[in-house]
C-alpha cells in the first residue's frame, strides 16, 4: 500500500524522485526501493519526512488519500 501511495501521490504532485529527495532529505535510492516494494517497513523518520515533503499526513501516505 505505501509503495503504491507514494508513487501515486508523487506523480499527482508532478514531483520527480530527485526533486522529492531534495525537499524531503530522503535518499533517492530509498524512495525508489519504497516505491518498488523492496522496503516494506521504512522508519517512521523516513515516512515522516516524505509525508511532510508531500504536504500530506502520515496516514494519507500509508493508507491512501481520500478522493
Amino acid at each position: 500500500m505505501l509503495s503504491e501511495n507514494l508513487k501515486n501521490i508523487r506523480d499527482k504532485k508532478k514531483l520527480g524522485i530527485r526533486e522529492l529527495e531534495r525537499i524531503s532529505g530522503v535518499a533517492n535510492s530509498t524512495i525508489i526501493n519504497i516505491e518498488k516494494g523492496k522496503y516494506k517497513n521504512p522508519t517512521i523518520d523516513t515516512v515522516s519526512k516524505l509525508s511532510k515533503a508531500l504536504d500530506i499526513t502520515i496516514d494519507e501516505l500509508v493508507y491512501g488519500m481520500k478522493e
